[in-house]
């Protein structure tokens, strides 16, 4: 039981330090993010998050969260649908 209580919370604690990081850093002036390594840019509506970094920039946003969620919607409905169809093919399923 003491083991759960550690981890939830180390991870609460985490969650606030990170959130107060993208936070303060998505709020600074841009002559600052221009000099620093790290660039945040937040905004909560539509829900953006960017983060460059050097050379590389990670963006969090709505539409990647969309992409996410149809391409693995497609994949479990393709993969249904061709076992049905391989089923009925086979004989396995009988049309009613």
């Amino acid at each position: 039981m003491k083991k759960i209580k550690f981890v939830t919370i180390f991870f609460v604690c985490f969650m606030i330090v990170g959130y107060g990081f993208i936070e303060i850093s998505s709020g600074l002036p841009d002559f600052i993010k221009n000099r620093s390594w790290v660039k945040v840019s937040f905004k909560e509506d539509p829900f953006d998050l960017k983060f460059d970094i050097g050379n590389y920039i990670i963006y969090i946003n709505s539409d990647a969260f969309r992409n996410i969620s149809d391409n693995t919607i497609g994949k479990i409905k393709n993969t249904v649908d061709n076992s049905i169809l391989h089923d009925f093919i086979k004989g396995e399923i009988r049309n009613p």
